[in-house]
């Protein structure tokens, strides 16, 4: 009877195990008890540790990570599975660092790619064919643009910093 037992849970277990999708963190974070800042910090995670993601919620990942389960934000974790390709869906449900509670404490939001991210990069063709299927002609952006009301522009050019004027690079 306790070898049944242990076969059924075992069997109920096991798809929550195929659903684990390995990562790496790409910055240090904290794990957190719950899907929010203001949780209970539970555990550190650290730059390049290898983690599996258990489920999403919101802005928020649900990892496993060294014997322990807990929340870190979705912007700390790297997906390394091929499942990683972008999706308009998956993106319309980031909204907000409580999703579902009713009270939005967070927005997440994309920022500028720093130059780390930048030598990390590495050629995705599933997300190139994600991004091709957003792409229109350009008489269609125009007929889309004037049925919005929106009106064409001439934008000038920024100006070329002076030599010496601690520009940097564009």
């Amino acid at each position: 009877m306790k070898r049944i037992r242990t076969m059924v849970v075992a069997l109920l277990a096991w798809p929550a195990a195929c659903l684990a999708e390995p990562a790496t963190m790409s910055k240090a974070d904290n794990l957190y008890d719950k899907p929010f800042a203001d949780a209970r910090v539970v555990g550190r995670l650290t730059a390049g540790q290898a983690v599996d993601i258990q489920k999403r919620e919101g802005a928020w990942y649900q990892l496993k990570a060294g014997g322990k389960l807990g929340w870190a934000r979705m912007l700390s974790v790297r997906r390394t599975a091929p499942a990683a390709a972008a999706s308009a869906g998956s993106v319309a449900q980031v909204a907000t660092g409580r999703a579902g509670t009713g009270r939005i404490v967070a927005t997440t939001g994309v920022r500028g790619l720093g130059e780390e991210v930048l030598q990390e990069a590495a050629f995705s063709e599933a997300a190139v064919a994600a991004a091709e299927r957003f792409r229109v002609d350009a008489a269609d952006a125009e007929r889309l643009a004037r049925a919005q009301g929106l009106a064409p522009r001439q934008i000038p050019p920024l100006p070329v910093p002076a030599a010496g004027a601690g520009g940097g690079a564009p």
